[in-house]
């Protein structure tokens, strides 16, 4: 059986606690640039179906994700 000293147990908490906290920052960014502003085009679109004469219903909430 291998002994392992403390300090080896504080560096695998310290990296697993790190790659838990990059992982929570690609969801934050992943809500905050793709999710919110798709919704917001969607609830745009839902809601102005003026803006969105002309193009499929497909199309529109990427049309009013450009605007």
């Amino acid at each position: 059986m291998t002994y392992r000293s403390p300090a080896d147990y504080r560096l695998r908490a310290f990296v697993w606690s790190a790659l838990l906290a990059w992982s929570i920052a690609v969801w934050i960014a992943i809500i905050a640039f793709i999710a919110i502003p798709a919704a917001k085009a969607i609830v745009e679109a839902a809601s102005n179906p003026a803006a969105c004469a002309g193009y499929a219903r497909s199309d529109c909430a990427a049309v009013m994700g450009e605007r």
